[in-house]
């Protein structure tokens, strides 16, 4: 688990109860927004609170993990933590609402989860995700070349609100690649039960 350890909104002790009633070893890294309570929790075996870890931590940490909890209790508008471990090729677990929607591919990058015993399961059956279809994913959807074309021409659709026709303004088009990413990696990689 990575994130701001506050117990009513990233679900943290949600993290906890789970790794508790799955006998799992958890870690949880993020700063205590609690005033305390996190820092001065008793743990049991298995479960780790490693505060505030930098981005070299970050990357070990993840490269060895199973998965990533996400079990966020607020509509969480990005969720940049599970982005991460996607592209270091860990799986995430989150909730099914909210941006991971649309980044979380429910059976292929993780599992989405409404209740306790779905969580539990989800953690339980993890293995079942293949890494390396998360970093590709991952790696075609939000890398800077990716990301970059996207930013260029949203820049340029700004431009043209100032300087030129905005919404109507014309141009030379050859086509819409920014919004190409990994769709068809995914198609071309990985087999879907509806294809």
């Amino acid at each position: 688990f990575m994130g701001r350890m506050h117990r009513h909104t990233k679900g943290s002790e949600l993290a906890i109860q789970i790794a508790q009633k799955c006998n799992l070893k958890l870690k949880l890294a993020g700063s205590d927004e609690t005033g305390g309570y996190f820092n001065d929790l008793n743990y049991p075996d298995g479960i780790e609170y490693l505060g505030v870890i930098g981005s070299d931590e970050r990357k070990e940490l993840l490269s060895k993990a199973k998965a990533m909890f996400m079990p966020s209790l607020f509509p969480e508008p990005f969720g940049g933590s599970g982005i991460e471990s996607l592209l270091s090729g860990t799986p995430v677990i989150t909730t099914d609402h909210s941006v991971f929607n649309e980044w979380n591919l429910h059976g292929y990058t993780g599992y989405r989860c409404n209740n306790f015993s779905e969580f539990c399961w989800a953690a339980t059956n993890i293995d079942n995700i293949d890494n390396d279809f998360c970093y590709k994913w991952a790696k075609g959807k939000y890398t800077l070349p990716v990301v970059g074309k996207k930013f260029d021409r949203f820049f340029t659709y700004i431009q043209n609100v100032y300087y030129g026709d905005g919404f109507y303004q014309e141009g030379n088009l050859d086509n819409l690649d920014h919004l190409e990413f990994s769709d068809n990696l995914l198609l071309t990689t990985h087999s879907y039960p509806f294809e």
